[in-house]
């Protein structure tokens, strides 16, 4: 349940790490990688939006957007 008197003024030090102007979703997805992967994705210094452009690309190569 959320805060009533919870401040969204907090969440703004948080920069988004692309240039994308569309809103988010308010669920993350959640996925577990294979093991061969999963370091080098933890490697990269900017996973989260590496991980968004990827699957936008594939969703748009697979025609679900």
């Amino acid at each position: 349940m959320p805060n009533p008197k919870g401040n969204t003024e907090s969440l703004k030090h948080f920069a988004r790490g692309d240039d994308s102007k569309e809103p988010l979703a308010d669920q993350p997805v959640q996925v577990r990688l294979p093991v061969s992967l999963d370091a080098k994705v933890r490697a990269l210094q900017n996973r989260t939006a590496w991980m968004r452009k990827v699957l936008i690309e594939a969703a748009e190569r697979e025609g679900l957007i």
